[in-house]
């Protein structure tokens, strides 16, 4: 589900695109690069964000229901 706020979505792309303005010297040289995101665009760029040649995405997951939580908290 993609956020419908406005802001939300502006920063989201404008820390995707600063990123990606130094794509050139991530992909030759040995970065590596962590992102970490509440937010589901991140998988729209999964194409983009696999061809660094090290890089973590870190997801968050809330959830209300007590059973699945104690399985990601374990």
């Amino acid at each position: 589900m993609l956020p419908t706020d406005r802001r939300k979505i502006s920063n989201y792309k404008k820390t995707l695109l600063s990123i990606l303005n130094l794509e050139n010297t991530l992909f030759h040289d040995k970065f590596s690069i962590t992102i970490q995101s509440k937010s589901s665009l991140v998988l729209r760029d999964l194409d983009t964000l696999k061809q660094f040649k090290d890089i973590t995405l870190g997801i968050t997951i809330t959830t209300l229901n007590e059973q699945i939580s104690k399985i990601f908290k374990n």
